[in-house]
């Protein structure tokens, strides 16, 4: 029996090896120049006889290749097409399988998480003395620290080439690579453009760098952006410690409050703040957004303690154009914003008359009501099926035909200039639509200032303004026409 298996294979090894012998010794010439590899394959099978077997997917994905051979064996010639493909080839007798090359697995060592790391640092301002509370962040991360009373800092498990974002009021922002430094000296820069800036305080102007008091500062460029016909609601996130508030959406009605750190008194004087336009009392919400030099907010008793019992809930001070940002150039300026408002969400009723008249007369039975006079008589139910007149017996969506998309226009034209003697001219126009039918508001501003310097000591002028609205809305008021589409059957059409 041990003799017999030695016998087969040995036969087998010698049939194997007579297989590839006779395969290299099977000769092929080709001249293919960027064919595809079934191309080549059928020109090897037509010289040698041989056989190829692959399935039909394997060849869909391979590259055209080139071969010039001369008499070349036809492992020669299938090493040469294959060598830049994802194909491995056998031969077996007369048969060439074509196969998916088999990639050698690498096991690669376990992969380990670098150890956390902590960077430390000092930060200074310009005299080289410690910055108490600067903010650092990693940037990209919401990991973020202070300084201490020495102006240092640690950060903990962050990434050694991360990125540090550092600032401080009144400073420069710097953006710091760690580069895997486990240590960091930092020198502030003081930010000129922001301290130098020009800022109405009480009865004159200062540099926020020489303040004392808490006071905020917008340019009118900011509001702007922002279209709003009214003022007061374009200062909506733009200043801190000043909360604005729209009760309604109604146009020239908005009730737009403004509160400055809070409730600053409890009495018959209100919440609202004082408002002085050009050092008068006044309303922002009269003013054309286009007309607005500057807002300034004094928000604590040091700087508004100037105005007495009447800045208890602070002070707005508002600066309007003036001819002297010009170079003394003559200059014309139009301006006009479009824009739309849209609700952001209205109920989902039943406008269909005969489901509504159903469900009506469903709800009244629940009820206990069952009175002929207190539900729809099914003769009228019919009706509304098959309307013959579909205004006199509709299925109206009353929020559909109430509500819609309100476009909103601004128009502004101003005349500048001057030198010694400024001037500045505008007129305004703006004309608001309700998203809500027969609600509307126009606004119409005018304004003309001229000053003129005197001497280095004495400078007169004069500022005129002029305000005019005309608002249009149902006899009832808004709240009653927003009832009263909830509360109307689909049965009637409001108009």
């Amino acid at each position: 029996m041990w003799i017999l298996m030695k016998l087969t294979v040995f036969l087998i090894l010698v049939a194997t090896l007579h297989a590839t012998a006779k395969a290299g010794a099977q000769k092929v010439t080709l001249n293919e120049k960027n064919v595809s590899l079934e191309k080549v394959f059928k020109k090897i099978t037509k010289q040698s006889g041989y056989v190829f077997f692959y399935a039909d997917d394997l060849l869909q994905k391979t590259k055209n290749v080139t071969v010039v051979v001369k008499n070349a064996s036809i492992e020669q010639v299938l090493d040469l097409c294959l060598e830049h493909q994802w194909l491995d080839y056998s031969i077996v007798e007369k048969t060439i399988v074509i196969k998916e090359k088999q990639i050698e697995k690498t096991f690669n060592a376990p992969f380990l998480l670098p150890p956390p790391f902590v960077v430390k640092g000092n930060i200074v301002n310009e005299n080289n003395q410690p910055v108490s509370g600067a903010t650092v962040a990693v940037k990209g991360t919401s990991q973020a620290t202070t300084t201490n009373e020495a102006g240092k800092f640690e950060l903990k498990g962050i990434d050694g080439n991360a990125t540090l974002l550092i600032s401080y009021v009144g400073y420069k922002s710097q953006e710091i690579s760690i580069n895997g430094r486990p240590s960091l000296a930092v020198k502030m820069q003081p930010d000129i453009k922001e301290i130098d800036q020009v800022v109405v305080v009480g009865y004159g102007t200062q540099k926020k760098i020489n303040l004392t008091g808490s006071v905020a500062s917008i340019n009118g460029a900011e509001l702007e952006k922002r279209h709003v016909v009214n003022p007061a609601a374009s200062l909506e996130g733009l200043l801190p410690g000043v909360r604005v508030v729209q009760s309604s959406g109604q146009p020239g009605a908005e009730g737009v409050g403004i509160e400055i750190r809070g409730m600053g008194t409890y009495s018959g004087a209100g919440s609202s703040p004082l408002v002085l336009i050009n050092g008068v009392p006044g309303s922002l919400s009269d003013l054309d957004p286009n007309n607005i030099e500057s807002v300034s907010v004094l928000k604590d008793a040091a700087s508004a303690s100037i105005y007495g019992a009447r800045a208890a809930n602070g002070v707005i001070l508002v600066t309007t154009k003036d001819g002297s940002k010009n170079g003394g150039k003559f200059t014309v300026n139009y301006n006009v914003n479009y824009g739309t408002s849209t609700p952001t969400k209205l109920p989902d009723l039943v406008t269909n008359s005969v489901d509504y008249m159903n469900l009506f007369n469903q709800a009244k039975t629940n009820s206990g009501i069952t009175g002929a006079d207190q539900l729809y008589p099914q003769s009228v139910i019919d009706l509304y099926k098959n309307p013959a007149d579909p205004v006199k017996y509709p299925n109206a969506d009353w929020t559909s035909l109430m509500f819609h998309s309100a476009p909103a226009t601004m128009h502004n034209l101003s005349v500048s200039g001057g030198q010694k003697t400024t001037y500045n001219a505008s007129i305004g126009y703006s004309d608001q639509v309700g998203v809500m039918q027969a609600f509307n508001y126009q606004k119409y501003n005018a304004q003309f200032n001229l000053a003129s310097t005197i001497s280095t000591r004495l400078k007169m002028g004069f500022n005129i303004g002029f305000k005019n609205g005309n608002q249009s809305q149902p006899r009832n008021g808004a709240q009653d026409a927003f009832y009263q589409t909830l509360a109307h059957a689909p049965t009637a059409l409001p108009f």
